[in-house]
């Protein structure tokens, strides 16, 4: 594990770090802390400010760059902890107005990303042609997640942005990782939870003027739990019964572990778990993550899905 603020290496000043992440607003962030002794005139002080870049590097590979946005000091004497985040922030604080026709969601992400001044890197191809996508004051993070849910609606693939260094690129959400954990070796505990809190069993559709047209529902949900109702405004070029019936939403299951750290492991990707003792057994998919690097040792806290669901707007 290494720490680099601007062109200076800090990893031996750096007490601990939590780098961490989510599937929605999918902006990174690295916590650092290290010691302070403003009265010592012999301390070596870092002078670390905001607007400054950071890089985190684990085994030799870069896996953060961001800048710094927050500062906590404890005590006179005792430790500054520094917050630093990727460049999507960027995306989701800055806000835009666009009329888009006859454009698909990869050039789309191309254009608001140039005017806010961020780099592309790989993004995720979809052969959808939008004929049209009106954005009157939103963020450009959102804009793309509009963008690419159009593409989503057509195909029903899950797409997400994520930072790689300093570039944006927008990934098929739900790729497997690779990685397995295995109750025996890695696993250190978990847990297993359902919940009606999102359940939805009745969608209404209705048109542009608010008259219902249809619906859709689940019977022997309705029956069981009672009526939990959504409703679908009609869009142009979508078949609304198929696109209602993605709102049906039945007991959402969740689940999260802590394990030995794998920089694999991040928001956005599927991994295996074998655990029996919590009935854990087949393929999640990372809603959040937090990896923290301490006295030596990489452990990380993972909130699981059951299914694989792209980020709504």
């Amino acid at each position: 594990m290494k720490v680099r603020w601007n062109d200076e290496f800090i990893t031996d000043f750096v007490s601990s770090v939590t780098w961490s992440g989510s599937a929605s607003q999918a902006s990174r962030t690295l916590s650092f802390t290290v010691a302070n002794s403003p009265y010592d005139v012999s301390f070596q002080k870092l002078n670390i400010a905001l607007g400054d870049l950071i890089y985190f590097y684990d085994e030799g590979k870069c896996l953060f760059v961001g800048v710094i946005t927050d500062m906590t000091r404890t005590g006179q004497i005792g430790s500054l902890t520094y917050t630093a985040k990727d460049f999507m922030h960027y995306l989701l604080r800055s806000t835009g107005a666009y009329v888009f026709k006859h454009s698909k969601p990869e050039a789309i992400t191309e254009k608001v990303c140039r005017d806010i001044q961020i780099k592309t890197g790989t993004l995720a191809k979809t052969g959808k042609n939008i004929k049209s996508l009106i954005i009157e004051n939103d963020s450009y993070y959102n804009i793309i997640l509009k963008a690419y849910a159009k593409a989503a609606q057509k195909h029903g693939e899950a797409y997400m942005p994520v930072m790689d260094g300093i570039r944006l690129s927008v990934i098929l959400k739900g790729e497997f990782s690779g990685i397995t954990l295995d109750s025996v070796s890695d696993l250190t505990s978990s847990s297993y939870s359902q919940t009606t809190s999102d359940m939805v069993n009745r969608v209404w559709i209705v048109n542009n003027k608010n008259k219902m047209t249809g619906h859709v529902k689940d019977t022997d949900s309705i029956n069981r739990y009672g009526i939990y109702q959504s409703i679908y405004k009609k869009e142009k070029g979508v078949n609304a019964k198929k696109a209602a019936k993605k709102l049906l939403t039945g007991i959402t299951s969740s689940a999260s572990v802590e394990a030995i750290g794998n920089v694999a492991c991040v928001s956005g990707y599927a991994i295996n778990i074998r655990d029996n003792a919590s009935g854990l057994i087949g393929r999640f998919y990372i809603d959040s993550d937090s990896h923290k690097y301490e006295n030596g040792t990489h452990t990380m806290s993972l909130q699981l899905a059951f299914e694989n669901k792209m980020e709504e707007v």
